[in-house]
């Protein structure tokens, strides 16, 4: 590899006054965006987010006149004769959002192209205090939303992403604009035409390089979700031919149309791009909790009803996946001859970083004057033949709404291929949730049913896909088959096969499931379910016969589980 020159910025440029200053003739109001927190199923949090537009997208001029700062690729030296003499001489401007193609109502954002320019907006998520970004731990959770590019044709590319921008949006101290205003993007191509790093302006043309996990790269022909790690924890600068490997660029990257499923996705295909859908991202750790290393990102999407999994790869020589993993990462290597870059920058182990630390979520629409989009949706990626196509109407426009995040299988109701009698089954857990500081942790499951499967006299022949949350702490998934002879069942909170009696003493919660009538829900102690014949020492409902009080210490106002309902 390559000899490193990397440079940060902060270092070498110390500002002893404020930096990148605050435009006065436009005032800056943040688009309001609301998205969703979910913590317990049918328990979601709204949360009053906003979003802004990226620094680059904005008017730079000089402090109390109207001269810009840059011109093209050109920065004017009367102002900019120094990174630090730049950004003390140079504001940037709050920006009216409807002409530049941008639109909030509730928790839809809307992004347009402008069809003279070709060019689109890029955004991101604020916290609720906008003076930072949000910032998204990822490892063993869960990001859901709602998306209609059925205008977004070939060529485009409408794209939500995390990066892992600083959430002041660089260095505060030296950045008076800071987050609000759009700062401090990055990301593993290693731009260098971001105007300004760390609160100084970037005359050098310094590569920005930080981790990346594109979500959601698509148009309405085909789609991508991908990892790009990068050789240190971001952001940092790199400076020319020493940018080269410093990330992996290209990522792994899962295209269901380049893995062998050209029907699945696309105008009348299995996910119809002419009509709104749902797509769910799964984060999966080695131990089943956010303290676990990242070691699997899976995909789902919900449509009319319908939880469709991404379609297992069909390539000669390449075994079958249906997520992003090291060994997937690794076959696609070998199968395309490819320098491994994915191994070569840590694997997964660069994002598991920036999972834990968080990421920052970004929106964009975008075309690419000069590789025509191919990568995404040309041959062997979809079935566009290269360069923009406009003829997505009128206004090119994508529409991301309905954002969700939290412990997997919460955000969306997402059970594996349900039996052909599962609606009978579906339940919806509504719950308000009061915890005192001084209670002990409590353990609440929900279970689903996944498929059909005789498991022998013992057992009911209908498997159970059951998720286990510990308030305040991990989730844990696991599978279990009730006892034929009783309606009532216990749910195991740590075992993934059928037993005749359990064994382990974590057996911590048990339901009355009567699928013609309410259930009810009793939730108990750790200390209450500690001996093995937990069948007996847990309290239950007994059918319909009503609910029994809950523990003393435990503060949970639950609500009825009713048939046919969902999350």
């Amino acid at each position: 590899m390559s000899s490193r020159s990397i440079v940060t910025l902060s270092t070498l440029l110390v500002a002893a006054v404020y930096g990148q200053q605050i435009g006065t003739n436009t005032p800056e109001v943040n688009p309001p965006l609301l998205w969703e927190e979910c913590t317990l199923p049918g328990l979601c949090r709204k949360v009053n987010g906003s979003v802004t537009l990226d620094a680059n997208w904005r008017w730079t001029h000089n402090i109390g006149g109207y001269s810009n700062c840059k011109n093209g690729n050109t920065w004017n030296t009367t102002f900019c004769p120094d990174p630090t003499t730049c950004a003390e001489n140079c504001a940037v401007e709050g920006v009216d959002y409807a002409s530049s193609g941008v639109y909030t109502s509730g928790n839809a954002l809307t992004l347009t192209l402008n069809t003279v320019t070709n060019s689109g907006p890029r955004l991101y998520l604020l916290a609720a205090d906008q003076k930072t970004y949000q910032a998204f731990m990822l490892n063993q959770q869960e990001f859901a939303f709602d998306v209609d590019l059925s205008q977004v044709a070939c060529g485009m590319n409408a794209a939500l992403y995390f990066s892992e921008m600083d959430a002041h949006g660089g260095n505060a101290a030296t950045n008076k604009a800071g987050a609000k205003y759009g700062t401090g993007y990055c990301d593993a191509q290693c731009p260098s035409g971001d105007n300004f790093f760390n609160g100084q302006a970037n005359i050098a043309n310094n590569g920005i390089c930080c981790n990346e996990m594109d979500i959601w790269e698509a148009n309405r022909i085909s789609n991508a979700f991908t990892t790009h790690g990068c050789l240190e924890n971001g952001p940092y600068t790199c400076s020319g031919a020493g940018c080269q490997g410093q990330c992996d660029g290209n990522g792994c990257a899962f295209n269901a149309f380049h893995q062998g499923a050209p029907q699945f996705y696309g105008p009348g295909l299995t996910i119809d791009t002419t009509k709104k859908f749902t797509v769910v991202t799964q984060f999966l750790t080695n131990n089943g909790g956010t303290s676990g290393q990242l070691n699997e990102i899976r995909r789902l999407y919900v449509q009319n009803g319908r939880v469709h999994q991404t379609p297992a790869t069909k390539v000669t020589g390449m075994p079958p996946f249906n997520s992003i993993s090291q060994p997937f990462c690794d076959a696609q290597r070998k199968i395309m001859n490819a320098t491994n870059l994915f191994d070569e920058t840590g694997g997964m182990q660069p994002l598991n970083n920036a999972f834990k630390t968080g990421m920052v979520l970004v929106f964009s629409l975008w075309d690419d004057p000069y590789g025509g989009m191919t990568w995404l949706d040309g041959p062997g990626a979809g079935t566009c033949t290269g360069g923009l196509d406009t003829s997505g109407g009128p206004s090119v426009n994508v529409t991301f709404s309905n954002i969700k995040f939290g412990n997997i299988a919460l955000v969306k109701d997402i059970d594996n291929e349900r039996a052909s009698d599962s609606s009978k089954f579906s339940i919806s857990l509504v719950a308000q949730v009061m915890i005192s500081s001084s209670m002990p942790a409590w353990y609440i499951t929900v279970a689903r049913w996944i498929e059909t499967q005789e498991r022998g006299s013992e057992y009911t022949p209908h498997l159970l896909s059951v998720s286990t949350y510990i308030i305040g702490h991990k989730m844990i998934n696991s599978v279990f088959c009730a006892p034929r002879s009783s309606k009532n069942f216990v749910v195991l909170a740590d075992q993934s096969y059928c037993r005749k009696e359990p064994t382990r003493t974590q057996l911590l919660l048990a339901v009355s499931f009567v699928t013609t009538n309410p259930i009810f829900i009793q939730v108990v102690s750790e200390e209450a379910c500690t001996t093995s014949n937990a069948h007996s020492s847990c309290p239950i409902f007994g059918g319909t016969s009503g609910k029994k009080d809950m523990p003393s210490s435990a503060l949970f106002s639950f609500g009825v589980l009713l048939p046919h309902l969902s999350l």
